[in-house]
């Protein structure tokens, strides 16, 4: 398989961070749906089991600093530099946490489909998003209900929708209406197709992210995560 790789832009250190968030979130989907996943799903604050303070603090700030009315602002208008100051600082925050706690599911995923048919890094993660939160949630419900990742899913639902008594699946139904939004297209708009998804599996459950997930999905979960998101 080819290298695996995830661009990034960089600027001078003199950069300020408006011109950062200038030259960096410029309005596409995918750009902002990474975001989107790594404060939503792949983040250690809800999916990995490698929680730990800091990396908890820097997620709620993330999540709250690029809440749903900052992102889609952004999405929609470009110009709004307001807006695109808070995703840039969402992103920072994010970046904060997954480098203390690891990731998960979806960026277990994304590197193998990345690294063989060169799709964005935020396309992929974006068409997973909603289903890698699924499974984890149905598995962690059936075969660890105490697990402490089940009271982060409530907390991102709030946090994400804003509403006090949103549920678990409030959160990911917001995912999944930000993805509509947003016109994120499935994994088979950049050639993945049924007959591949067993190979993917098999690169994914060797990857690196998805050892951090909080529990271990069965090829039979992996394979519902990749079908659906197609």
């Amino acid at each position: 398989m080819a290298a695996e790789f995830v661009h990034f832009q960089t600027r001078p250190l003199s950069s300020t961070l408006q011109e950062f968030a200038d030259g960096i979130l410029v309005q596409t989907p995918s750009r902002y749906m990474s975001v989107s996943t790594y404060r939503t799903e792949d983040r250690a604050f809800f999916n990995s089991g490698l929680v730990e303070p800091l990396s908890e603090r820097a997620d709620r700030t993330c999540i709250l600093t690029g809440s749903e009315r900052q992102l889609r602002r952004a999405y929609h208008n470009g110009a709004d530099r307001d807006a695109r100051h808070d995703m840039t600082l969402a992103s920072l925050f994010c970046g904060l946490a997954l480098a203390n706690a690891g990731l998960g599911v979806v960026h277990g995923f994304a590197a193998p489909l990345g690294g063989q048919w060169k799709a964005p890094h935020g396309a992929l993660c974006a068409a997973l998003l909603p289903h890698g939160m699924a499974a984890n949630v149905a598995g962690l419900r059936a075969r660890a209900p105490q697990h402490p990742a089940l009271e982060r899913y409530s907390t991102i639902a709030r946090l994400l929708t804003g509403r006090g008594e949103a549920s678990v699946e409030d959160g990911i139904d917001w995912v999944r209406a930000l993805s509509a939004e947003l016109s994120i297209s499935g994994l088979s708009a950049w050639g993945v197709t049924e007959a591949d998804l067993q190979g993917v599996v098999e690169k994914a459950a060797k990857a690196s992210s998805m050892q951090a997930n909080p529990l271990p999905l069965t090829e039979e979960e992996l394979i519902g995560v990749v079908w659906a998101a197609l």
